[in-house]
């Protein structure tokens, strides 16, 4: 076969054929060369005649561009051609059509390909002359390409590039006023990869030419240019710093940053966080413009011997443009800029005035919660410089608590952190708190306070602080501390143990306590297993090493304290909670709705004040127990529905819609909770069967899609319990039977219904291992009920939409659903919207709604799901523009008002 092909190929190339006959024999030596079967002497004369074919067919072009191509490919899949390829290819290069772009698109993919040889080997094809000829040519491909072969060089060689240091700098500096912004962009990464590579060995002068090119590109009407002029500016600013001990550049650094916050100011948003980044990392800025960026008031600046004062009227108008740069990221309303301020924020002399803080807390109330906790960080790194000040930034920590309690963690670091920063100001705010806390009219003490818990955690961290401030604080502030110990700890892990916060709270208020850590007799006296206390703060203070309570490293010792915490706090009270629940089905069988309803109501309860506490790392096991309890109510309502002769209250939900809802949370427990043991995963597919059996209750035999989906279930738990090495369930066991294949394809599955629902007896279940949790949280942009958005009946409305999405993977498939009266609209959500990662992802997304009624008025309801896989392609449906398969929401159901033009 190969000698065939091979034969078939030069006839192909023989000097009588047509170009059509040429594509194919391309075609074919593509076959031989990249079949991994091919003899070695047959790839090697598919080569040597694609060689020879060059000089043969010079005058079609359309057959040289694919032939250097494949060739290419050749000398990456076989390195023995390269040699041969690059002396083919060679002189491709001197020529002035696309040709010479093809040429150096084929080098470079050898190069890149060939590791240090291949990439020798191009390298010494290219002198000084050829590449400036390349570089200066009038195609824009070939000047394009070249940039390219000469960025990747870069660090590459065993030498310095394929041109040398100065050369490169000249090639780079004159391509980077090209017509192309893509070249131009090229040219200013080169640049930077360039001063990176050379380092030192920059000279000041080749230096000053970079950040001339900068400054010009910084005006540049493509964004990546800009973007790119930014990277390079902020490089200069650093190459300038580590040459200041040799020269001073404080001026040219001061004016580099007072660049970077004009460009912060810039329309497109990429560039406005590209030079947010580089303001973070410019370094030796004088004091005086960095306070200036913190203000809005212009200023008297002085940069170097220079002061504003003495400056011209255009070197005026530059170094204003710091003016408040910090707060105009502060309101800026894209969430990565707000990331960036976190950098600026590490420096200790970075303070906020008093006027401008309502804006920055104002961002502790954001809706996204990435802006929040990225708020709460850059509040934790701030050095506060009057009592005002930190008045106001306590207050908006606990309105953030009042509105997030579940964020209480995270909070009540910050707040420790604040205390052990400033230590004057929170004793006087103990002091006050002592004064106010006390026995109310009915003898409780006020403690289920956000405001007194905020206080609290930031009043005891003082003695962490040093000898001094704790004798500062009344005791009685330690006293009140001790009931909020589970919650303190835990928001203090990795920082000091459980055990060390009670001993602290015991030995400051006075009351006796026995060291369980040291195995003491003695009193009072702290203990810390990991860590000493008092080098606590030091630890807290280092705003380099701890941004995140997450980020703290943990000793195996504490990671172990830290599962018996959440264990015995959390853990063991939901499991008492499922155990109640798993006591109702008895109730369920014998039609008790009642006694049913009345103990999962109580469970509820209790689930949502383990819930109000709970931290993070709980949250999927709070989620999924309270989906079970509300599965376990609908079954019951259900069952209730079967019992016969049975009087049913008025206007109760019928047994379809209690079986739709049921369904629908299973499909929440399946698909909303990956990772989920197998046990736990055995008990919700039992209740799936379950719920597929009363819904079939009135015809008393499946359909078709009915006996698969159950056949599917039962093969998904025998598949479970192979792994688990456990039996399945009477219940299964007899379902199966029951549903199992018949000689008559068309004869029914008759069942009798009531027969099954007396063998199903489910076995506790219990929270096993760690697994997580799918959500959504999802709201419309500037709508409600008294601000409807405006739309003309029969024409699409857009609807903004702030997204926000935990857990989800790029395989997962989301869909918003829109409703109003029967007509149905799903939206697919492309996740390439969304910036972050699995754990996080958020945005915002402008989506039409195009069924907008003939009235002067609707409620739209609207809510997100995500696409349960099927087992069984026979179960997706083939409507376009819908899910496949089903869905399962990740958020509860909300409105969205309108209102016709005209009738507002």
């Amino acid at each position: 076969m190969e000698q065939f092909l091979l034969e078939r190929l030069h006839l192909h190339l023989s000097s009588t054929s047509d170009s059509s006959c040429r594509i194919r024999a391309l075609s074919t030596a593509r076959s031989l060369i990249t079949n991994p079967s091919s003899a070695a002497s047959t790839v090697s004369s598919a080569v040597e005649t694609l060689i020879v074919s060059l000089s043969h067919f010079s005058d079609d072009a359309s057959f040289l561009r694919l032939a250097i191509s494949l060739l290419a490919e050749a000398a990456t899949i076989h390195r023995c051609f390269a040699v041969s390829v690059i002396s083919a290819v060679r002189p491709f290069l001197d020529g002035r059509d696309h040709l010479a772009a093809d040429a150096v698109a084929a080098l470079a993919s050898i190069a890149g390909s060939s590791a240090e040889e291949g990439f020798s080997l191009v390298e010494s094809i290219f002198d000084e002359n050829l590449v400036i000829s390349l570089a200066t040519s009038p195609i824009f491909a070939v000047r394009s390409r070249i940039l390219g072969l000469l960025v990747y060089s870069i660090g590459r060689a065993k030498t310095s590039a394929i041109l040398g240091h100065k050369s490169l700098l000249q090639v780079f500096l004159g391509i980077a006023i090209d017509l192309y912004p893509s070249v131009r962009r090229s040219a200013l990464d080169g640049l930077v990869a360039l001063c990176k590579e050379a380092g030192v060995d920059v000279n000041s002068l080749a230096v000053e030419c970079c950040y001339d090119r900068a400054v010009e590109a910084l005006k540049d009407e493509d964004e990546l240019v800009r973007s790119a002029a930014v990277r390079l500016a902020s490089l200069c600013a650093e190459m300038f710093a580590a040459r200041e001990k040799a020269m001073d550049y404080s001026e040219q650094i001061d004016m580099i940053f007072v660049q970077l916050c004009s460009v912060a100011r810039d329309m497109s948003v990429k560039v406005r966080v590209e030079a947010f980044n580089a303001l973070g990392k410019v370094q030796n800025v004088s004091e005086s413009v960095l306070l200036q960026s913190l203000s809005k008031k212009v200023q008297g600046i002085k940069s170097g011997n220079i002061t504003l004062g003495k400056l011209d009227k255009e070197s005026k108008f530059r170094f204003s443009c710091a003016a408040g740069i910090f707060i105009h990221g502060i309101e800026d309303e894209f969430f990565e800029v707000l990331q960036t301020l976190f950098d600026m924020a590490t420096y200790d002399r970075l303070q906020v005035q008093e006027k401008h803080m309502h804006m920055f807390l104002g961002l502790l109330g954001d809706f996204n919660a990435s802006i929040r906790s990225s708020a709460r960080k850059t509040l934790r790194l701030m050095k506060l410089p009057k009592l005002e000040i930190f008045k106001s930034a306590i207050d908006g920590l606990i309105g953030n608590l009042e509105t997030y309690p579940e964020e209480e963690e995270d909070i009540f670091f910050v707040l420790f952190s604040l205390g052990v920063d400033h230590r004057k100001f929170s004793v006087k705010l103990a002091k006050d708190l002592a004064k106010q806390i006390g026995p109310s009219c009915d003898g409780e003490l006020t403690l289920d306070s956000h405001k007194v818990a905020a206080v609290l955690v930031l009043s005891i961290s003082l003695p962490f602080a040093g000898e001094n401030f704790a004798c500062d604080i009344p005791p009685v502030i330690f006293s009140y501390a001790i009931p909020l110990l589970g919650r303190i700890a835990f928001a203090l892990q990795g920082v000091i143990d459980q055990d060390s916060v009670l001993a602290h709270l015991c030995r400051n208020s006075g009351m006796p306590f026995l060291d369980k850590t040291l195995g003491s007799k003695e009193a009072g006296q702290i203990c810390s297993s990991s860590l000493p206390v008092w080098s606590i703060a030091s630890k807290v203070s280092n705003k380099e090493t701890v941004s995140h309570m997450s980020e703290i490293l943990k000793h195996p010792e504490q990671s172990r304290q830290e599962d018996e915490y959440l264990n015995e706090e959390f853990m063991r009270p939901m499991e008492l909670i499922l155990e109640t629940v798993g006591e109702t089905w008895p109730l369920t069988k014998s039609y008790s709705t009642y006694e049913v309803r009345r103990t999962l109501r109580t469970c509820q309860e209790e689930l949502e004040m383990i819930a109000w506490n709970a931290p993070g790392l709980v949250s999927a096991s709070v989620d999924f127990v309270s989906q079970y309890i509300q599965v376990v109510q609908l079954i019951a309502e259900a069952w209730e529905k079967m019992q016969p002769k049975s009087s049913h209250d008025v206007g109760s939900m019928t047994l379809d819609i209690l079986v739709e809802k049921l369904e629908m949370s299973l499909r929440r427990m399946r698909h909303g909770f990956p990772g989920l043991p197998c046990q736990m995963e055995y008990h919700v597919l039992e209740l799936t069967l379950l719920a597929n059996l009363l819904k079939v209750s009135k015809a008393g035999f499946f359909s078709d899609l009915g006996l698969m989906k159950i056949r599917v279930i039962i093969s998904r738990l025998e598949s479970l319990c192979a792994e688990g090495s456990y039996k399945l369930s009477d219940f299964a066991q007899e379902l199966k039977g029951a549903i199992a294949p018949r000689a008559k394809a068309d004869v029914p599955h008759q069942i009798n219904v009531y027969n099954f629902l007396k063998l199903f007896n489910p076995q506790q279940i219990r929270l096993v291992g760690k697994f997580k949790n799918i959500k959504a949280e999802v709201q419309a942009l500037d709508n409600d009920s008294e601000n409807p958005l405006i739309y003309v009946s029969g024409l699409p409305v857009g609807i903004r939409f702030r997204i926000t999405l935990y857990n989800i993977s790029d395989q997962d498939r989301l869909w918003l659903c829109m409703v109003v009266g029967e007509v149905i609209q799903y939206v697919f959500l492309d996740l390439c919207q969304f910036e972050g990662s699995n754990e996080m992802r958020c945005g915002t997304v402008v989506l039409p709604f195009f069924a907008t009624p003939m009235a002067s008025s609707f409620v739209l309801r609207v809510c997100l799901g995500i696409e349960c896989p099927s087992e069984n392609v026979a179960f997706q449906k083939k409507i376009q523009g819908r899910p496949k398969d089903d869905i399962a929401l990740l958020c509860e159901e909300f409105n969205v008002y309108f209102v016709r033009i005209g009738d507002r």
